[in-house]
């Protein structure tokens, strides 16, 4: 599935144009982790991560750039990074064993 790239956007909100250059790669991680820190919190290494790949109006971001955005002009960001709603996607879990007749508990010895 190849998509097309850089995408242009125009922002929702602020009416701002979006470059985003490329898709994220593990490079993009790296740095990312890197610039807010290895303790940092999902959404900062997202927003870090989307940073490195984005212009706005033309002129490169940082990190602090996304703390003035309004989440409308993020989340479409993000989509055309295919960022959001990862987390919601989880792969399928079998059952480790089958249920049990007696409610789930353990069997009395």
């Amino acid at each position: 599935m190849s998509e097309e790239f850089p995408k242009i956007i125009m922002l929702p909100y602020s009416g701002r144009q979006a470059t985003v250059l490329h898709r994220l790669h593990g490079r993009e991680a790296r740095m990312a982790e890197r610039a807010v820190g290895r303790n940092a919190g999902g959404t900062a290494l997202t927003y870090a991560m989307m940073a490195l790949v984005t212009l706005l109006d033309g002129q490169p971001v940082v990190v602090e750039d996304f703390d003035a955005l309004d989440l409308e002009d993020i989340t479409a960001i993000s989509d055309a990074l295919g960022v959001t709603g990862q987390a919601e996607k989880k792969s399928p879990t079998e059952p480790v064993s089958q249920p049990l007749s007696n409610g789930g508990l353990p069997p009395r010895n």
